[in-house]
Order: structure tokens, then C-alpha cells, then sequence
């Protein structure tokens, strides 16, 4: 079971969630048991809008992505439904944005009112952050920006935090990115520039400036230039 604790380890929700997400603005999204309706809590673990979500995704810009019958479509905190359930699958808000997948199976990204500002002409897409935001087309991932622009040119087998499972995630992180070609990872920059060059079998997005990568030598944490970092990692 799942709860949620300060980082000073201080149990503040009792673990009674067969499953969770991440707090945001307040809220967490939580559900009960395997395959059960979702809700959200607060800081208190208080149920504050009661289980009767397929899924949820957590709260950004006032609003969050909830399954109603089988589509998505936004509630504010008070439960209200902002924007009408419409849509195949959807993402979190970040710089006013959010990704969409349409009933067609092609994804864009709507403003805080359900106004497509980005035409829903992607295969895949991800959340934005560092003003950019992952999309998939003819089967590579690259990156736009807040005018829809392909920035950082589709050449890439897949991004990290950018698939479909990961609704919530951010691809970029402390301006890095994790990118995979032919079968290896590398990382990024905003601008497209190879930090890390494309030739390790696994990398975690970057958290407190540091990640851990495993390379032929073995796992190893590096910083955001790209310099390794005498720290031990678990084998």
C-alpha cells in the first residue's frame, strides 16, 4: 500500500493506496484498490473529490486531466468539470499547454480553455517544460516549441519521459533530456546539443542536477555537463 511522507521521512498520509500520483497544487490523485476509481486528497488525507475517475492525472494550472466514461476531459479543484470529456488520452498543463490525443488518434495541445492553439497533427506527444514539448512524427520524437515549431528536428527512436505511458512526466529536466538512438541513450540541451552522447543502455532523467546512466563501465552518477561524479551507485 501507498501513503505519502515529508522528505524527512514523517508519514503525513498513511499508506492505505493501492495506488498514487504526485501531489500538485495541494491535491494528489489516489485510488484504493487495482483497477479502482480514482479521487483526490490533501495534504490532511482528506478525500476532498470523491472516487469516480477511470484514471487522473495530478493537478497543474488549476486544472487536471480525469477519465469520465472512457474519455478525458479537465476538472478544477472544486470537481467541476472545465473542460468536457473529449478526448483519447491527455497530459498535464505546463506554460498554459497540455497535450491531447483525439478521438482519431492524433495528438496537439489545447490552452487552459479547450481552445487547440497547436494542430493535433502528431503522432505522439508529451508535456512541455523548458518552453518545449516532445512529439512523435513518422515514427521519430523531437521537440516544438510554444508556436508548435519543430525545434529540435524528429531524429530521435524515443525520448525519455516523452512515451504514452508516462502522462505526467516532464521530458526535459534542469534544461537536459534524456534521447535514444539505435537502441542507446544519450542526453540532450535545449538547443539540441549532445551533452551525452548517444551510447549507454540506460539514463534516468536528471533530479537535484545529477543523474545515474549505466555504460559499458558499469552505472555512475554525471552532472548536467556531462561530468561524471565520484559518487557510488548500487551495481
Amino acid at each position: 500500500l501507498r501513503g505519502f511522507c515529508r522528505r524527512t521521512g514523517e508519514v503525513i498520509v498513511a499508506p492505505t493506496y493501492h495506488a498514487v500520483k504526485r501531489f500538485g497544487e495541494g491535491l494528489a490523485a489516489v485510488s484504493r484498490e487495482r483497477g479502482g476509481l480514482w479521487g483526490f486528497i490533501d495534504v490532511s488525507g482528506k478525500m476532498v473529490i470523491e472516487p469516480k475517475y477511470k484514471s487522473a492525472r495530478w493537478f497543474s494550472q488549476g486544472l487536471a486531466a480525469v477519465n469520465i466514461d472512457g474519455q478525458f476531459g479537465f476538472i478544477d479543484k472544486a470537481g467541476q468539470v472545465k473542460i468536457a470529456p473529449q478526448y483519447a488520452n491527455a497530459g498535464v498543463f505546463h506554460d498554459g499547454k497540455c497535450w491531447v490525443e483525439t478521438a482519431s488518434g492524433t495528438c496537439g495541445f489545447i490552452d487552459t480553455t479547450g481552445k487547440m492553439v497547436i494542430e493535433a497533427k502528431f503522432e505522439k506527444a508529451g508535456n512541455f517544460a523548458d518552453g518545449l514539448a516532445p512529439v512523435k512524427n513518422q515514427g521519430r520524437w523531437g521537440f516544438i516549441d510554444a508556436a508548435g515549431k519543430m525545434v529540435i528536428d524528429a531524429q530521435y527512436d524515443d525520448v525519455g519521459n516523452a512515451d504514452i505511458r508516462c502522462h505526467d512526466a516532464e521530458s526535459f529536466v534542469d534544461g537536459r533530456a534524456t534521447v535514444k538512438i539505435d537502441g542507446k541513450w544519450g542526453i540532450i540541451d535545449t538547443t539540441g546539443n549532445v551533452v551525452v552522447p548517444c551510447e549507454h543502455e540506460f539514463i534516468q532523467s536528471f533530479a537535484g542536477g545529477l543523474t545515474v546512466l549505466k555504460g559499458p563501465q558499469g552505472n555512475y552518477f554525471i552532472d548536467t555537463a556531462g561530468n561524471k561524479v565520484d559518487t557510488p551507485v548500487a551495481p
